[in-house]
């Protein structure tokens, strides 16, 4: 664990995306490299990935949102938030936080992007910018998309 967290992405300020890119083929080679040379057995090696999660969810919260301001809820999305276990170590690495997913509000976990698509469309629609600087770290907020008219006729 303290080899994972020891990873530079961990550091790197937000804004950030934990891809393929950072975490895929070849970092899994590299931690089950070593999780064998350590003679983990798959139970523990799964279980360390699952800590490295929720370890590296409560530290990015600890350095980068606890300072700005309290956080009383967290919704989970994606698939891990299905996992029982790595809710259960998040929640413990988080005490006095409220655990959700999408679903405890009656949003299906699936079809957040799309409802977040939806929201962007309906902000752009309306003039409003979708492009926060205080959370893309863009140099300032700007309308997102284009709305560009077929050019069937209504009622064709």
């Amino acid at each position: 664990l303290a080899w994972l967290m020891a990873q530079e992405f961990i550091e790197l300020s937000p804004p950030k995306t934990a891809g393929r890119e950072e975490f895929g083929e070849t970092f899994a080679e590299a931690f089950l490299g070593r999780a064998k040379g350590l003679g983990l057995s798959i139970e523990d090696t799964l279980a360390t990935a699952t800590a490295f999660t929720a370890e590296s969810i409560a530290d990015a919260y600890r350095r980068f949102l606890f300072p700005k301001g309290k956080v009383d809820e967290v919704i989970l999305g994606g698939g891990g938030a299905y996992n029982p276990t790595l809710r259960d170590w998040i929640q413990q690495r988080l005490p006095g936080i409220s655990i959700y997913t999408h679903e405890d509000f009656r949003i299906p976990g699936h079809a957040k992007e799309a409802l977040a698509f939806a929201i962007l469309g309906n902000d752009t629609m309306l003039g409003r910018s979708g492009a926060l600087v205080s959370v893309t770290g863009a140099g300032r907020a700007a309308m997102l998309g284009k709305i560009i008219p077929g050019r069937r006729k209504i009622g064709r």
